[in-house]
């Protein structure tokens, strides 16, 4: 039973490294998989596995998404006025004023 306990205990200590870098969210998760699974090799990857996985930075969280409106609902989408800057679908070939009455949007 103890034999089981320190195989575990080796087991779970062999892969702390990833586990640290996995929680903290580092950027380069595969070196620190890379160095931990490189260390029967040479014995020292695993103190590198332990440098990377605090050294390098964490992952940025992906910005918030906008909900998608319908245009009624839009302030940005007034109707009869320019469209945004960041539509970049071609809403109109007629000039903006080139008429009475005439809109971006018609």
């Amino acid at each position: 039973m103890v034999w089981a306990v320190v195989m575990v205990g080796a087991f779970v200590l062999f892969w702390l490294p990833v586990l640290v870098a996995a929680i903290r969210g580092t950027e380069l998760l595969w070196l620190v998989v890379l160095l931990t699974v490189l260390t029967p090799l040479g014995g020292v990857t695993w103190f590198g596995a332990w440098i990377v996985a605090f050294a390098f930075p964490r992952r940025r969280p992906a910005p918030p998404r906008r909900p998608v409106l319908l245009p009624q609902d839009d302030p940005r989408c007034l109707f009869g006025g320019a469209p945004p800057a960041e539509t970049a679908a071609v809403v109109s070939r007629r000039a903006v004023g080139a008429g009475p009455g005439a809109s971006a949007w018609s």
